[in-house]
C-alpha cells in the first residue's frame, strides 16, 4: 500500500517471507531498501507485533541512488500462533536536504523533523511464514550389499528386506508432496495479497478520477455563473445607460 505516487524507495521483497532457521527459535529474512532518489532519505520501521519482531536498524538512512539491508527476526512463541498471517510492517520514508552520515544523525533527524513533509513514503508490508526446512531429503534406497548377499535364496527376507525399502521411499515421497503443498500455500497468499493491493491501488485511482471529475464539473459551473452575471451586470449599465442618456436628450 503506497500513500505516495512518487515512489522515493524501492522495497523487496513485497510481502516479506521469513524463515524459520534450522536448530534455532526464531524466523528470520533481509528487506532490501533501495533509494531511486538524488537526496538523501530518511527510514523508520513500524511494526504491529512488538514482542515478536525485531528490525534493525529500524531508524536509519539511505544514501541517493545507494542501497540499505535491514535484518527482521520473529521470534517463536507457542503462545501467538494466532496472530501468523496478521502480521504486518509499515515502513515510512522521507527525503532530507542535507548529508546523513550515521543513524544517530536520522534518529535526531527524526527527533527534529527536519525532513521533507510532502516526501513522505508509506509502504504497508505484509509477512509470510515459512517453516524451517528439512533435511535433505536421500530419495536413494538406502541398503547395505552384504545384506542383499546375505539373502541368498531366502525369499521371505528378501521380501521384507524390499517392503522396507518401499516403505521408506513412501515416507520420503510423502515428505516432498507435504513440501510442495506448502509452496503452493504460501504462492496462494502471496497472490490474494498481491490482489487486495491491486484492487486497493484501483479503487484510490477511480476515487481520485472522480474527484478530478467533480473538480472539473465545479470549474464549468463557476465559469458559466460568473459569464451569466457578468451579461446581467452588462444589461443592467446598459439599461442604465440609455435612460440617463434619453432623459439627457428629453431636456434639450
Amino acid at each position: 500500500m503506497e500513500k505516495n505516487n512518487s515512489k522515493i524507495v524501492l522495497v523487496y521483497p513485497s510481502p516479506l517471507i521469513i524463515t524459520k532457521q534450522r536448530n534455532s527459535n526464531y524466523y528470520e529474512s533481509k528487506l532490501n531498501l533501495s533509494n531511486l532518489s538524488n537526496e538523501y532519505v530518511l527510514f523508520k520501521i513500524y511494526n504491529n507485533q512488538h514482542a515478536l519482531y525485531s528490525a534493525k536498524p529500524s531508524t536509519s538512512y539511505i544514501a541517493p541512488k545507494d542501497k540499505a539491508n535491514v535484518l527482521i527476526k520473529r521470534f517463536s512463541k507457542e503462545d501467538n500462533k494466532s496472530k501468523i498471517g496478521k502480521d504486518r510492517f509499515l515502513l515510512c520514508f522521507y527525503t532530507i536536504n542535507k548529508i546523513i552520515n550515521n543513524d544517530e544523525e536520522a534518529k535526531e533527524a527524526f527527533k527534529s523533523k527536519i525532513y521533507n513533509e510532502s516526501s513522505k513514503q508509506e509502504t504497508m508490508l505484509y509477512v509470510v511464514l515459512k517453516e524451517e526446512e528439512n533435511e535433505e531429503i536421500n530419495i536413494t534406497p538406502e541398503y547395505d550389499e552384504n545384506n542383499l548377499e546375505q539373502i541368498g535364496n531366502d525369499y521371505i527376507k528378501g521380501i521384507q528386506m524390499y517392503q522396507d525399502m518401499n516403505e521408506k521411499l513412501r515416507q520420503e515421497s510423502n515428505i516432498i508432496n507435504q513440501k510442495i503443498k506448502d509452496l503452493e500455500k504460501t504462492l496462494g497468499m502471496i497472490k490474494n495479497q498481491k490482489t487486495l493491493k491491486d484492487d486497493k491501488d484501483k479503487a484510490i485511482m477511480d476515487r481520485k478520477s472522480k474527484n478530478n471529475n467533480n473538480q472539473n464539473s465545479n470549474k464549468k459551473l463557476i465559469m458559466i455563473s460568473l459569464v451569466l452575471f457578468g451579461l446581467i451586470i452588462g444589461a443592467n449599465l446598459a439599461c442604465l445607460y440609455n435612460r440617463i442618456f434619453n432623459k439627457d436628450k428629453l431636456i434639450i
